[in-house]
Parts: C-alpha cells; structure tokens; sequence
C-alpha cells in the first residue's frame, strides 16, 4: 500500500465579537497540496479580507476571522 498524500481545503469564518456571533465557514476555492500551504494562505487571506472590509468596520463590530483547514480526499469537492 502506497502513501496518499494529503490535500487540504481552507475554510474562513467571519466573527463579531461585539455581537459574539459568527458566519458559517466559507470554503475557499483553492485546494493545497500541503497543511503548511494552507495555513499560511489562511493568514494571507485573512489579513487581505480585513483590510477589504476595512478599519471603520472592523474597529465597529469587532470583526475577526478564524480559519482551519480540513483534509480533503482524492476526488472530493467542495
């Protein structure tokens, strides 16, 4: 039996913490072929989803995103 390398789907989850509420997670289209990838997109994408949303609006609700990733099997989609 061969080894199967791993695939992994990032999921990010938009949070207030004035309301201390969440978004249901919202995959990303992109698979990665390694943990590592996807968790440093995971911080990439959240740094680059904060400053779309903005400073007045973040500093308003709290905002935050979480984010994991989740391995995904050969032929499996989103």
């Amino acid at each position: 039996m061969g080894f199967v390398k791993m695939k992994f789907l990032l999921s990010l989850v938009f949070c207030s913490g004035l309301y201390s509420t969440c978004m249901p997670p919202i995959p990303m289209p992109e698979i990665y072929d390694s943990y590592y990838d996807c968790i440093h997109s995971g911080y990439v994408e959240s740094i680059e989803k904060m400053e779309k949303i903005g400073s007045e609006e973040v500093n308003r609700s709290k905002t935050f995103i979480k984010f994991y990733c989740q391995p995904v099997k050969k032929g499996e989609s989103t």
